[in-house]
């Protein structure tokens, strides 16, 4: 029976949420193309990890190590980029107040 770690399961949703992300928002705005990009990162990330602690197979852990420093750079251009709505909405109102 082979070994199977529990982080695949993780690894399944995380590689089904980009697909069903791009299905139901418009692919060709910038903050849901960052969004697209921290998920398809860390389910790639996650896969290489995967493959270096759960099966042994050394090589993937050098890649896995390119992905560490994009990865939270990403997730903050993400969060910016999907919180500029909220900004622009609320300066619609005459509130100037950040909800970040």
């Amino acid at each position: 029976m082979p070994l199977v770690p529990v982080s695949l399961f993780a690894r399944l949703i995380l590689l089904a949420a980009p697909a069903w992300f791009a299905r139901r928002h418009d692919p060709s705005q910038k903050a849901h193309q960052l969004f697209f990009a921290v998920i398809a990162l860390h389910a790639m990330q996650s896969l290489l990890l995967t493959l270096r602690w759960g099966h042994g197979i050394e090589p993937a852990g050098r890649f896995a190590g390119f992905t560490a420093p994009v990865l939270p750079v990403i997730a903050y251009m993400s969060c910016r980029a999907l919180s500029a709505p909220l900004r622009c909405a609320a300066g619609a109102f005459g509130r100037s107040r950040s909800f970040w």
